[in-house]
């Protein structure tokens, strides 16, 4: 657990032995996220691999600090492969909506402190009637200062919460604002039933396992129990907002990556808008082996 801490998290992040991190990252990693079972070698050989990628999608699951750990090396390792090449790496985050762009800004500039972001993310949430809810200060607020000391900007990746609710039901009122306020593009990709399966077992907590739309056959209909109706029901209530926020952070990347030929992205966010490459992860226009 001392890693956690400011001093002794820098200490570990600042040596060269980019091998004994990804280590470091196993050791800790909880079976539960998808390094754990990757054998240490085999993460350095991946690490080399994604380092060189113009977009990278990180899904991740909330506030573990081996996650970060992990996220941190691969941004210092983009970021310094970027700078010798000179291209443009941009972190989007699904932590900051569009409307705290400027909060972001601030502090890239080195005009307000973590301390103070943390303050005015908290405000902005209170005033909205629920904000995003992450804490920036004792976990994501590393990356920010990573990428700040690198010269990396960091660009907010999702609509704000009070308008993803509004999606809830399939309004399409807000989807039309969004695309006015410029957070989406015209042509918007309708969700599929493998991303469907997937939303599905993620609110009741099942597991999912998908090859095509093949494995989910229609149900007989005298085999279907109380639960599954309710379960039905209410992702496709919900379903709707999650693919808003899945359009708004794909447009976000699109929009880094048809800003140049040398533009490159990492973008995290919850692997339950990217796990199985669906989500965030169909919608990127990303060029061949990107």
């Amino acid at each position: 657990g001392l890693y956690r801490k400011r001093v002794c998290f820098n200490f570990i992040l600042c040596t060269q032995e980019m091998n004994d991190l990804a280590r470091l990252v196993l050791l800790y990693a909880p079976r539960t996220i998808p390094l754990s079972p990757i054998s240490p070698s085999a993460f350095v050989h991946e690490q080399c691999t994604i380092k060189k990628r113009r977009c990278v999608i990180f899904g991740e699951h909330h506030h573990q600090s081996p996650v970060l750990l992990a996220q941190h090396v691969i941004l210092h390792e983009m970021g310094t492969l970027a700078k010798k090449n000179g291209e443009n790496l941009t972190v989007v985050m699904e932590m900051f909506n569009v409307e705290q762009q400027g909060l972001l800004d601030l502090f890239a500039k080195g005009e307000i402190t973590l301390e103070e972001l943390q303050k005015r993310y908290d405000a902005y949430g209170e005033g909205q009637g629920g904000g995003e809810g992450f804490d920036i200060l004792n976990h994501y607020g590393y990356l920010l200062e990573k990428a700040r000391e690198m010269e990396i900007p960091v660009k907010a990746g999702f609509p704000p919460r009070k308008d993803a609710k509004k999606a809830v039901g399939g309004s399409k009122e807000i989807w039309e604002e969004a695309k006015r306020q410029g957070w989406l593009k015209l042509e918007t990709k309708a969700g599929s039933l493998g991303h469907f399966e997937l939303f599905k077992s993620m609110l009741r907590g099942t597991l999912f396992d998908w090859t095509d739309d093949s494995n989910f056959p229609p149900k007989d209909s005298t085999t279907i129990t109380e639960e599954d109706k309710a379960a039905e029901e209410r992702s496709k209530k919900i379903f709707p907002a999650q693919l808003f926020k899945d359009e708004v952070m794909a447009n976000a990347i699109n929009e880094c990556l048809s800003s140049s030929t040398s533009a490159k992205v990492l973008a995290i966010c919850g692997n339950g808008h990217s796990d199985w490459k669906f989500g965030v992860a169909e919608r990127v226009n990303a060029p061949e082996g990107a």
